[in-house]
């Protein structure tokens, strides 16, 4: 009977199945998955309001922001297993399974960021200096960085659930992903639009209140306020979604090569099925 019900819990699914999942598990854990993102991500974006003209203070930013954000993520996909092997999501768990981890997580992330990092710097100096040497760089750059993007996706959920550390967990990915690279593609641009989308309709009616409110073309005191909690809201309540999304991605690569199941997912995880 358990390995009947694994089973209809882990299908294969399509694109349209997927995004479909992923907000039926929202929903049914939207609270948990809100604190889960706020608890993390909510310090730092008020950080972010502090008026300080500081380049060192904006790097300082910047490296927590990302400390933050890609231990999310390492919840948020504990949290997906855990609604499939408990029915229930503990965010104090979740967390110290990220921790448990921790190390091997930070340097995946930190390997997307500095590749995203010298893409930056290379377009600046192409857009500033109009080389068009510096082109082929920047190409290769973008390259690389998408074809890392598409390998984290599965990379990063090998660390948190199957317990792999950094690079064999890349060499983990690398296998879930291979010949599959231009499907995983597709998929996180159909995300990030959804998570564009729902963004956009979060924050549409702060900025109606910040147009509403400016004097002219100038921002005043309560639409700058409007613009900000809309900004942060809008964030917190929408990355769980890229999250759950690539998450149910990497399960259904398994399904699909290796008959993955609830049962094994509960042995990795190390959590009783409910």
């Amino acid at each position: 009977m358990e390995e009947q019900s694994s089973q209809r819990h882990f299908g294969q699914r399509g694109l349209g199945d997927i995004i479909s999942e992923t907000f039926v598990i929202y929903g049914s854990h939207a609270k948990k998955f809100i604190i889960l993102v706020a608890v993390i991500h909510l310090p730092v974006a008020l950080l972010t309001t502090i008026p300080i003209d500081s380049r060192i203070f904006d790097i300082i930013l910047n490296i927590i922001n990302f400390i933050t954000l890609t231990f999310a993520y390492g919840a948020a996909i504990f949290a997906v297993g855990q609604h499939y092997v408990a029915e229930q999501v503990s965010v104090s768990r979740c967390y110290t399974r990220v921790l448990w981890r921790g190390k091997s997580v930070l340097i995946l992330g930190a390997v997307q960021a500095a590749l995203g990092a010298m893409f930056l710097a290379v377009s600046e100096l192409l857009i500033e200096t109009e080389r068009l040497l510096i082109l082929p760089v920047a190409l290769i750059l973008l390259g690389a960085m998408l074809l890392y993007v598409i390998y984290i996706t599965t990379a990063a959920p090998a660390v948190i659930v199957e317990g792999y550390r950094s690079l064999s967990a890349l060499r983990r990915g690398f296998a879930l992903a291979r010949e599959t690279e231009l499907r995983i593609f597709f998929n996180l641009i159909v995300y990030s639009l959804v998570a564009l989308g729902l963004m956009i309709v979060i924050l549409l009616p702060f900025l109606i209140v910040a147009t509403i409110t400016a004097a002219g073309e100038e921002p005043t005191l309560v639409s700058s306020i409007a613009v900000t909690v809309g900004t942060i809201l809008a964030s917190i309540i929408v990355l769980p979604v890229t999250y759950i999304s690539a998450t149910l991605l990497y399960y259904d690569l398994r399904v699909r090569k290796e008959g993955y199941n609830v049962s094994r997912l509960s042995e990795e995880m190390g959590v009783a099925t409910a």
